[in-house]
């Protein structure tokens, strides 16, 4: 977590519980505040943190490499210009793409903050990504794996994935 998020968390705590069970929580949590370039091994895979230059609250999104695959997650941002030479050229990159470009039922919230499956596509198509994961998709589709991945793939060259809830998707 970043320091925005842990000082939030820290704020709340105090709004539902005394302070003896916060002092509690903090002997039994081990809270980890991540800056941008900072890299923790987890479960024997290297995770490489950066700040996504996001446009409004503070975050970060990771970089790591499973099956000598090179994985980019971006967190719930649409991925900044100033970092498109940075992950050129990417085996899997997981992007947000809240709805389908024609969907009018949430313009304010495409409009400020997330991206359509075609807006995604056009903009990480010159970037070489071989397999594009969409994720963090409205849910009023009842075949939406299959309208996203056949929007995606008029915008975008090489493979688009859509996964459903619990999907497993093996890096290759």
């Amino acid at each position: 977590m970043n320091d925005v998020v842990y000082n939030s968390i820290k704020q709340v705590l105090k709004y539902f519980f005394p302070t003896k069970f916060i002092d509690l929580m903090d002997n039994l949590v081990n809270y980890i505040v991540i800056d941008d370039g900072d890299k923790y091994s987890i479960n024997g895979i290297e995770y490489t943190f950066f700040d996504v230059k996001a446009k409004s609250t503070k975050q970060f999104g990771f970089e790591c490499i499973i099956n000598n695959k090179k994985l980019l997650f971006l967190g719930d941002e649409t991925l900044n210009p100033v970092l498109y030479d940075r992950f050129r050229n990417f085996d899997y990159v997981m992007h947000e793409a809240f709805c389908l470009d024609n969907d009018n039922s949430y313009p304010d919230i495409v409009k400020e903050h997330h991206a359509t499956v075609k807006k995604v596509c056009e903009t990480l198509k010159p970037l070489n990504i071989k397999n594009l994961i969409l994720y963090h998709t409205e849910d009023s589709h009842k075949n939406k794996k299959e309208l996203y991945e056949q929007e995606g793939k008029k915008y975008f060259n090489n493979n688009v994935l859509v996964p459903i809830d619990l999907e497993e998707i093996i890096l290759r």
